[in-house]
């Protein structure tokens, strides 16, 4: 009974997941083109990889925008690499520029269902009852923003897939000891991330720190021997994979292995001069107070609102309703975790705690980038910025309600309720705001 009772659990994931190829596949496919931010910046590299078959030089003249005097193409590229995979394939039997750029969004589409796909192995590890399991899938997979990321072309959607194989790699590593397996599996994700976006970084930070602090609770008296060789082979697959991309920065741009020295070097040539890094009004450089661009400036507010739902070039809004529907579920779980924190922060078993800060940190660090960000460079208050933190915002959002209502009868209504409103928000998104919006 309990073999069955799981092989149906596995086939309503396997659905949810057609689901969301389905609906996310739908989005993308319905949007015009250029309707996400800086899309045909991005798009303009899918483009030139198809064409030319070889990667751009950040500066090259047929990806470079002129406003802001600078390319993609300085930041890794992973992301338009997989892109022109399916544009390759849809070029084989048309040139129609409309099917090409779908067939470049089609790549984050099926990142998605990869990223959701960790997201539910993730969550049977995490929670027994399958009412929380399906309450964390569900923030995660039916967050507008989220699916917004994944419909358009950008290279947020690779690094929200790499946090979640990350995540799910360490709890495989928990459970076997860091079998050689789970290192490589850990590695790819490592290297994914490396080769994505900058503000997921912080993960490979925290799965140094929680490799080591396990392998060390592993092997508490001969822990050097085994961590070093577990260690070196995670690193040695980990900068085979990403390390090529780092390299070639290096050679092409003066030794510049991250590519933004260069990038803002272009930038201060050919910006126009609002957009001149030395020239931009960032608050910093406007001696403002942090607590000036957060409230004065609004910048928290624009960031809460776009986290949930802003669409478009965050000049599409959702009714009003969506953020207090959103706020509930968060509120909830946030209260729950200060009222268990604890339990949370001070269990009695090592690698739960350790997890647990782990897990902290992974969604401490996107919004402390996303913030020194807005207030050192440019002043961009968006959620998408802080999006790698949403499987651990997910986990204590459902840790925390879990602990809240645990002694409430009406418990499983209210993640029916919750969970039902969400999905309903996303699918109101669809047709009831970016259809009509367009169309």
């Amino acid at each position: 009974l309990e073999e069955a009772m799981e092989n149906r659990l596995e086939k309503k994931h396997y659905y949810f997941l057609i689901c969301v190829f389905l609906f996310y596949g739908l989005w993308a496919m319905i949007q015009p083109v250029n309707a996400g931010p800086d899309e045909s910046m991005r798009y303009s590299i899918c483009q030139y990889i198809l064409n030319h078959g070889s990667l751009p030089h950040g500066a090259d003249p047929e990806i470079m925008n002129w406003t802001w005097g600078q390319s993609y193409a300085f930041t890794p590229i992973l992301a338009y690499m997989l892109c022109a995979i399916p544009m390759k394939i849809v070029s084989l039997f048309t040139s129609n520029a409309h099917y090409l750029w779908l067939g470049a969004r089609v790549m984050n589409v099926i990142l998605a269902v990869g990223t959701i796909y960790f997201t539910i192995k993730i969550a049977r590890i995490l929670f027994k009852e399958e009412r929380w399991q399906w309450l964390f899938i569900i923030f995660v997979g039916c967050l507008p923003q989220f699916v917004f990321i994944f419909t358009y072309v950008n290279n947020d959607g690779l690094a929200l897939f790499s946090c979640s194989l990350i995540v799910y790699a360490w709890l495989s590593g928990f459970k076997d000891q860091w079998s050689y397996r789970t290192c490589t599996l850990l590695a790819v994700g490592l290297a994914v991330c490396a080769l994505s976006y900058y503000n997921a970084y912080g993960f490979i930070l925290v799965s140094i720190i929680i490799f080591i602090g396990s392998m060390i609770h592993f092997h508490p008296k001969q822990w050097f021997k085994p961590l070093m060789i577990k260690g070196l082979y995670i690193s040695a697959i980990a900068l085979l994979l990403a390390g090529w991309w780092f390299i070639r920065n290096y050679l092409l741009y003066d030794g510049d292995f991250i590519g933004m020295r260069t990038s803002n070097y272009y930038a201060e040539l050919y910006a126009t001069d609002q957009f001149k890094p030395s020239l931009i009004a960032s608050p910093s450089n406007l001696n403002m107070s942090l607590w000036q661009m957060l409230i004065g400036e609004q910048w928290l507010l624009i960031f809460l609102t776009s986290f949930i739902a802003r669409f478009g070039g965050m000049l599409i809004f959702p009714p009003l309703w969506f953020y207090p529907l959103w706020g509930i579920v968060i509120l909830v779980g946030v209260i729950g975790c200060f009222y268990k924190i604890k339990e949370i922060l001070f269990t009695k078993d090592f690698m739960k705690t350790l997890f647990n800060y782990g897990m902290l940190l992974a969604l401490i660090i996107p919004n402390l980038l996303n913030l020194y960000y807005s207030y050192f460079n440019d002043f961009q208050p968006q959620g998408r910025y802080s999006m790698p933190m949403i499987i651990p915002l997910a986990y204590f959002i459902v840790l925390g309600t879990q602990s809240l209502l645990e002694h409430f009868k009406w418990k499983k209504h209210y993640v029916i309720i919750m969970s039902s409103s969400c999905i309903f928000t996303m699918v109101y998104s669809l047709f009831f705001i970016i259809i009509p919006y367009y169309y």
